[in-house]
């Protein structure tokens, strides 16, 4: 059953009205009851006005069966003892509580319900999340998407994703996994870096026709964006903001087609009922979003501990006896700064160094390595399985994130390394979340872009102090589980798709 809920709200002529069953997310947010409503209540007995106090005592209404089993109760919060208008001449009158308590009106519930649409409501969102790729393609917004999605189907709310395929060729596929529809587009060509699936022009239109969503929740950047005005003007539109695009820093492609680009990512921040920005810094410092920043929240990424599960048989890959290990996992990419971190190797010699991932830059590393006679302590295994790189994260001592550019918007594997509670080092880019997640002298240390001396002494103080190490690592960890698990912001994440909801209602 649905249950509504009147409240009168302060300083406000009507009443607030919301729908809750099992404290469901979809049926929330203000609504004001009709003002003949309100009238009715006032010629009732129940005077209103424009103060309010926070002290009145609820009025229980009875339980009313409505047709089609709609059932209307609760409680309605009385008036002040005095100073309201008791009918429409505006004199004033003493109301006293206990008679307003006695005294409720079913004329008044009447007024209400008749000049108030009351139907059912699922209490199950449909959520449709719009992303570049999702797993098994790798990546820190692939992980985030999947993890959003499992954790949005646990809720009991259904998901469809709708994402493209990692590789050219592949035909349009649908598949059900932990109980998300997952619709894969077929990519025509990538240049160089972006899927190009034309197939987008049908599909999204039609998903939104068949799987009738409450939210589309849009991840960016993503090449979506030129598709905005085939949205459904009245379904509500969430962008999760992950990064900015076109910095003077990346590549001279995307600098050349970026001009293009952001006409249609402008268009979709203007359709965006809501956005979603992943941390302060990153929120104060992007371009794109100051324009919008009435419409911007902060939520922090998140990660599901639950998907982290070490494997019962999974073998030690620690390093030599004695020996520290340092390791970075990512995608080898040119804002990963995982040269310097090579650099660092050379300076501070007791450790091995594991450097996990696969991308366009990993040759240059690999050669690098080669020249500077580092193969003995300097790993590359290229992209790794999910349970080794849990393996991985289980047995090194520190974690090490060596980005230079705000293509690194947040680092989720620094959440990953902070649930095995290991201590962290990051750089401090200007307008990054990276130096926010790790807090130094905390979580961990922060040294400055691309200074690699600074890294080494970073690496050899946490690396030579394992007392400082367990410090740090138990604070990350502390961190992570206040702050950075799924659990942790869906509250805030479900209200962002209130708002949105009702911005597009109005």
């Amino acid at each position: 059953m649905i249950a509504v809920e009147i409240l009168r709200r302060t300083g406000e002529c009507g009443f607030h009205a919301r729908m809750v069953q099992q404290a469901s997310p979809i049926c929330h947010g203000p609504w004001h009851a009709p003002q003949d409503a309100a009238d009715a209540l006032a010629h009732a007995g129940h005077a209103r006005s424009g103060h309010g106090s926070r002290n009145r005592a609820p009025v229980k209404i009875p339980h009313l069966e409505f047709p089609g089993g709609l059932l209307f109760e609760r409680t309605i919060q009385p008036p002040e003892v005095s100073g309201y208008a008791g009918s429409h001449h505006g004199e004033r009158n003493s109301v006293d509580q206990q008679s307003f308590h006695a005294s409720f009106s079913l004329a008044a519930l009447g007024a209400l319900v008749r000049n108030t649409l009351l139907t059912y409501v699922d209490p199950t969102m449909r959520i449709l999340h719009v992303t570049k790729y999702y797993p098994p393609e790798r990546g820190g917004m692939e992980r985030y998407a999947c993890d959003l999605a499992e954790q949005q189907a646990a809720d009991g709310h259904r998901v469809h994703v709708l994402c493209h395929h990692g590789s050219p060729g592949i035909p349009r596929s649908t598949e059900t996994h932990n109980g998300i529809e997952v619709t894969r587009l077929c990519v025509r060509a990538k240049i160089p870096f972006v899927p190009l699936a034309p197939g987008m022009v049908r599909e999204l239109p039609a998903l939104c026709r068949r799987f009738r969503p409450h939210v589309i929740h849009m991840h960016l950047p993503n090449p979506a964006v030129l598709f905005t005005m085939l949205l459904p003007a009245d379904i509500p539109v969430v962008v999760h903001w992950q990064a900015d695009v076109g910095a003077a820093s990346t590549s001279r492609f995307v600098r050349m087609a970026y001009p293009a680009y952001a006409l249609f990512e402008r268009a979709m921040l203007k359709r965006a009922d809501a956005i979603i920005a992943t941390s302060p810094p990153y929120l104060k410092h992007s371009p794109h979003l100051r324009p919008f920043a009435d419409k911007c929240t902060v939520i922090p990424l998140g990660i599901r501990p639950e998907n982290y599960s070490m494997p019962d048989n999974a073998e030690k890959t620690t390093a030599p006896p004695g020996q520290p290990m340092v390791l970075s996992l990512g995608r080898f990419t040119f804002y990963k700064g995982f040269e310097h971190l090579v650099r660092a190797a050379e300076r501070y010699t007791q450790a091995q160094f594991v450097l996990a991932g696969d991308g366009e830059t990993l040759p240059a590393i690999r050669e690098l390595v080669r020249t500077r006679g580092l193969e003995r302590r300097v790993s590359l295994p290229g992209a790794v399985s999910h349970d080794t790189m849990l393996q991985l994260m289980r047995d090194c001592t520190l974690f090490c994130l060596p980005s230079v550019d705000r293509g690194e918007a947040f680092g989720i594997v620094l959440l990953e390394a902070m649930l095995f509670g290991k201590p962290l080092i990051s750089t401090d880019i200007p307008g990054s979340g990276t130096g926010w997640v790790n807090q130094h002298e905390q979580t961990g240390l922060v040294v400055p872009p691309a200074d690699v001396p600074a890294l080494a002494d970073a690496i050899r103080r946490i690396a030579d102090n394992p007392k400082l190490a367990d410090q740090y690592g138990r604070a990350a960890r502390k961190r992570l589980e206040s702050t950075f698990t799924l659990s942790a912001t869906m509250d805030a994440l479900y209200s962002v798709y209130h708002q949105a909801m009702d911005a597009r209602r109005n």
